[in-house]
């Protein structure tokens, strides 16, 4: 896409009010979210074209977002198996190199992050604890009827511009009329990181200890900025393919009547 579009697209997502807001904040916010852009940008990069180093510093900025919250812990395993499919999916001529790419970048990865998961294995739990809490059956089956509440909060706050920007106005609108994106598997694989990410933080609140109204207005847009940048790359790449068409359009010779 032409630097002005990309310009705009990325002044929409670094203009979200929730993200400037915490930029001046003493909390791992924005440091995780900037983290999580270079990990997503270099991982399309690296479906793009290729290149084991650019998969490799995908997977240590994975492994800082893991420092930094259990939000990019969570995100590990996300990023991970989206890497992974790509791989198995590739080209049969490519398919080797990319999974050894794989490989390399989560032994990479886990060294990083490995040792700090093994300690926090020996820390006390509090009485969230979601991570029990989300493989827990039971649990989930339990809390089930709160979705009937908690869907309409939670999917509404994407549409607050004075909280979420209008990036998220502005990604369905991309995708309709640059669809042709989705013949692409970057693109597909992208749109499968925001949605397992967006279910994630809809089974936390599911599965929550705390009163859903109030833990939405006070998290709630926070998690909105974790998932943005997903939002931003695919509202990039449906944007370039309206322009790779209209590209091709211009370069057709007229045929005469």
């Amino acid at each position: 896409m032409n630097r002005a579009a990309a310009g705009a697209v990325a002044s929409m997502f670094c203009g979200m009010p929730v993200l400037v807001q915490h930029i001046g904040m003493a909390v791992a916010e924005v440091p995780m979210v900037l983290t999580h852009t270079c990990c997503l940008i270099l991982l399309l990069q690296w479906m793009q074209t290729g290149g084991r180093r650019i998969l490799v510093a995908s997977a240590i900025f994975a492994a800082f977002s893991a420092f930094m919250k259990n939000e990019g812990l969570a995100l590990l395993p996300i990023l991970a198996t989206a890497a992974l499919a790509f791989a198995m999916f590739s080209s049969v001529e490519n398919r080797r190199d990319r999974f050894v790419d794989w490989l390399i970048a989560v032994a990479i990865a886990g060294l990083l992050i490995g040792p700090w998961i093994v300690y926090r294995t020996h820390l006390p739990r509090n009485h969230e604890d979601y991570g029990s809490r989300l493989i827990s059956i039971s649990t989930i089956v339990k809390n089930l009827p709160r979705l009937r509440e908690l869907a309409p909060m939670y999917f509404g706050q994407f549409w607050e511009l004075q909280t979420a920007g209008g990036i998220w106005l502005v990604l369905p609108i991309a995708a309709v009329i640059g669809w042709r994106a989705f013949a692409r598997p970057p693109v597909l694989l992208l749109w499968a990181i925001l949605f397992t990410h967006m279910m994630l933080y809809l089974a936390t609140f599911v599965v929550t200890p705390w009163d859903l109204k109030i833990l939405i207005a006070m998290v709630g847009p926070k998690l909105l900025m974790h998932i943005a940048p997903t939002a931003m790359l695919l509202v990039a790449l449906h944007l370039s393919t309206i322009e790779i068409c209209a590209a091709d359009d211009s370069q057709r010779p007229l045929v005469p009547a």
